[in-house]
């Protein structure tokens, strides 16, 4: 049984440059729902549809992102190697590419305090690149590019 949703839409843009093959500290601002589980036993469905634009050359660039609960990384791939463990990810070909990266995770805070989700940002190049939110890294003023939402809901579940 669902007992409560809660939805942040993020419409503007988001951009960081980021070092070579690195997780951002940082947190994508707008994209940080709250909610405050009514039962510890209970567990927090988590909805994820984020857009995103990457400074690519097409020679194996990739870029994504990591679910955080607080400042606790969740959701994420097992480590293995160098390889860094995030939640999803993908192969970018060229900067005018947007990427739509959709994901659901039932997560178990087990807690009655306001929990806090949010994302940091992956770049897979070899050099300091930007990863952008809502938008494609060459962001011309024309009607071939796009500007695009992004949003994550909390939706609490009876346990």
């Amino acid at each position: 049984k669902v007992l409560q949703v809660v939805q942040v839409a993020k419409s503007d843009t988001y951009n960081e440059s980021i070092s070579a093959n690195s997780l951002s500290s940082n947190l994508v601002t707008g994209l940080q729902p709250s909610i405050t589980p009514s039962s510890s036993s209970n567990k927090v469905l988590v909805q994820i549809s984020l857009t995103l634009g990457y400074e690519s050359n097409g020679t194996g660039d990739s870029a994504g992102f990591l679910l955080k609960r607080g400042s606790t990384a969740i959701c994420k791939g097992d480590s293995s190697g160098s390889r860094t463990s995030i939640t999803t990810g993908s192969h970018f070909g060229s900067s005018s590419q947007v990427e739509n990266f959709s994901m659901m995770f039932l997560d178990s805070p087990s807690t009655t305090s306001a929990t806090t989700y949010a994302i940091s940002l992956f770049n897979g190049k070899g050099s300091t690149a930007e990863v952008k939110v809502n938008y494609n890294q060459t962001d011309a003023d024309a009607n071939y590019t796009t500007r695009n939402i992004s949003t994550m809901t909390l939706m609490e579940i009876e346990a």
